[in-house]
């Protein structure tokens, strides 16, 4: 299936360019690519080799050939910056020298162009692989800047838009929370006439008051609901959780018979004192025992 998720790769990088923006990533070996084999090195080399072959009379032929030279310098520092531009013309350079300066006599021919003319030719070639060089390192540096603006961009928007889904959420939780305390305050109500009729000896007022002190712990919940999209302090007290074990007991007692499940209470003689919220701690001891035996 096709995934609606943002694309955040890279724009326009073909595979080759990925390997010359991490070259960075690759080392040495962006240098020996195929691409910079067939559009650098080889063409230096082939310029080169028609210099040293080329009559000294064909003036013309050098004079092209020097010039040819500024190609694959400016592919290179293209392709892989300051440090592929420099290369390529300090390779180009060191190899034309001994054509242009030196006389070879029957081994290979010299460049008959004038010494100043071959000397600045030389000096051009690492001034355009260096500024051909910085000028593509800076280009790099500005897609890279704006390829990481635009991820932040995207990852905005999608903090943006899981904002419009959890306020909408919100809106939704607190409808329900309205429409939960209203039968909770009827309840609540209820349970106020009834509690002055239920004598403190009686056996049946363990429970009872187990029964008020949840719609109380429900009454809580409903108001979080009403406050889902907002965070919420802890509510820090001192706790024993011995105390929240006798009220888990309590409350899961009578679920407890009906699975047919025996519990056993262990609890220390010295106080387990802790410190956090009543009621979440509650809620997650709960939990805990409401899976625990729908796991038996």
């Amino acid at each position: 299936m096709a995934s609606d998720a943002p694309d955040t790769s890279p724009i326009g990088k073909t595979p080759a360019e990925e390997c010359v923006d991490a070259d960075r990533c690759h080392g040495w070996r962006s240098y020996v690519q195929p691409s910079l084999l067939l559009a650098v090195w080889l063409p230096i080399t082939l310029t080169l080799a028609l210099h040293y072959t080329t009559d000294p009379e064909q003036v013309w032929v050098h004079n092209v050939l020097r010039r040819v030279l500024y190609l694959p310098i400016l592919f290179a520092a293209f392709r892989l910056g300051l440090r592929g531009g420099l290369l390529a013309s300090a390779i180009a350079s060191l190899s034309y020298v001994p054509h242009a300066f030196f006389h070879l006599h029957h081994i290979a021919h010299s460049d008959p162009a004038p010494t100043l003319e071959k000397a600045l030719e030389i000096v051009l070639y690492n001034l355009v692989g260096g500024v051909a060089g910085l000028l593509s390192d800076a280009e790099r540096r500005r897609r890279t800047q704006l390829r990481t603006a635009l991820d932040e961009r995207t990852r905005l928007q999608d903090q943006l838009v899981r904002a419009g889904r959890l306020s909408a959420l919100g809106e939704v939780v607190a409808g329900i929370a309205h429409e939960i305390r209203t039968p909770l305050h009827a309840l609540r109500g209820t349970a106020e006439i009834v509690d002055p009729f239920i004598p403190k000896d009686r056996a049946e007022r363990r429970m009872w008051e187990i029964h008020l002190r949840e719609l109380e712990r429900l009454d809580r919940t409903a108001d979080r609901f009403l406050t889902f999209a907002k965070p919420r302090p802890l509510d820090l007290v001192d706790l024993d959780l011995r105390n929240v074990a006798r009220r888990l007991a309590d409350l899961i007692a009578t679920d407890a018979d009906k699975r047919g499940i025996t519990l056993d209470i262990v609890l220390p003689d010295t106080p387990v004192a802790v410190r956090g919220d009543r009621d979440q701690l509650a809620q997650v001891a709960l939990n805990l025992a409401l899976n625990a035996m729908k796991a038996v």
